[in-house]
């Protein structure tokens, strides 16, 4: 059963002139546009089709009636009388739409009132739809409004039927579907080749889907260098989506590929990243990876100030080291940027695992590191 409900635009008005079939005429045409690629993601969740008179023939146009369907991916994004918007070739004229029901609709425009030239000569948008995905569309998916009846009248009394015949059908591009998350996201120490700043860059290599054109990476630091473990060990988590990552410590560096990050700090880092596709539409967060070191274990000096390292580790930085050799957090030369062992996987590369005494596992580190890097 057709349910049909009524929707009355213009306050005061009984009833609008019942509008008889239209004669069809090539030439002169009712349209529906469609907005294009893109048209409905997951940032722009409706989307207008425009419906055009296209005519040729110059006479006044009074009235105009046009049913249109959706396709089962379509629905208005509200109802008919928010979704359904009056154009300007008709604008002030009586306006009336109908729920066929079933995703048709009809509606009826007409000038009130006689003599003169009542209505427009010339064709131009009868009204506008703002459409959105339906619960059956699928995430990748194309939808129709699709014209199915057009019916005009001219300003004579007795009036003439003008030609308006149905014309072409919008599509409506619906792509609610991100790119692929990445899942091979790795990180690496960059152990020669730096500048002489005492922070090294850090490798940060993945894949990049096929549908991406947008990549951002971002970077949170472990945090309480030099000293990692002596505080709570923190708890790092993906975020849910960038505003999430900002909210939560997470820094955006300025990767948009896979290449080197030198971060603005000495610390143990971890990266995630998102891509976005042509749409605008997001991947779910990468993996995160494994933490990485942005400065070398041992380089402790630039052989002038104590504690800033050069990305080398030489005489200077062993002459430092054996200066506070034997000594414990609270002696005199105790300096904790020189406590750099154990690591947590016996790497030189590790997190420390610091122990607040410049003794054997940190001689150990410093003699394996020793002349194995180099700053340019």
């Amino acid at each position: 059963m057709i349910r049909r409900s009524r929707t009355l635009l213009l306050p005061g008005l009984c009833a609008l002139l019942l509008l008889g079939a239209g004669v069809a005429a090539a030439q002169d045409t009712v349209d529906a546009t469609g907005p294009g690629a893109c048209a409905i993601t997951t940032l722009n969740s409706c989307a207008t089709v425009t419906v055009t008179y296209n005519r040729t023939d110059t006479s006044p146009l009074r009235s105009a009636s046009v049913t249109f369907s959706l396709s089962p991916e379509l629905e208005l994004c509200v109802d008919a009388a928010t979704s359904i918007v009056q154009g300007s070739l008709l604008a002030g004229a009586a306006w009336q739409v109908i729920d066929n029901g079933g995703g048709s609709y009809t509606v009826d425009q007409s000038v009130l009132g006689g003599g003169g030239s009542c209505g427009p000569t010339t064709g131009g948008v009868l009204f506008t739809v703002e459409v959105k995905a339906s619960g059956s569309a699928a995430l990748t998916d194309t939808g129709t409004l699709s014209i199915v009846a057009a019916d005009a009248r001219d300003c004579g009394d007795p009036f003439t039927t003008l030609t308006a015949d149905a014309g072409l059908a919008a599509s409506v591009d619906i792509d609610r579907e991100g790119p692929a998350a990445v899942g091979d996201l790795a990180t690496s120490p960059v152990l020669s080749g730096n500048d002489v700043d005492g922070l090294t860059g850090i490798n940060v290599g993945f894949t990049v889907p096929g549908d991406a054109i947008v990549v951002r990476v971002y970077a949170k630091g472990y945090g309480n260098y030099p000293e990692y473990d002596d505080v709570a060990v923190p708890v790092i988590t993906a975020p849910v989506d960038d505003a999430d990552a900002l909210a939560n410590g997470w820094t955006l560096t300025g990767l948009g590929a896979p290449g080197v990050d030198e971060p603005a700090s000495r610390d143990y880092w971890y990266y995630v990243m998102f891509t976005e596709d042509a749409c605008g539409n997001v991947s779910a967060v990468s993996n995160v990876s494994l933490g990485t070191l942005s400065y070398h274990l041992g380089d402790v000096t630039d052989g002038v100030t104590p504690g800033t390292g050069d990305n080398a580790i030489d005489v200077s930085d062993l002459s430092a080291f054996g200066a506070a050799y034997g000594t414990v957090d609270g002696d005199g030369d105790y300096q904790n940027y020189l406590d750099v062992g154990p690591t947590a996987d016996n790497s030189t590369n590790g997190l420390p695992e610091t122990d607040n005494a410049i003794q054997f596992e940190d001689l150990v580190i410093f003699s394996i590191k020793y002349g194995a890097v180099s700053k340019p």
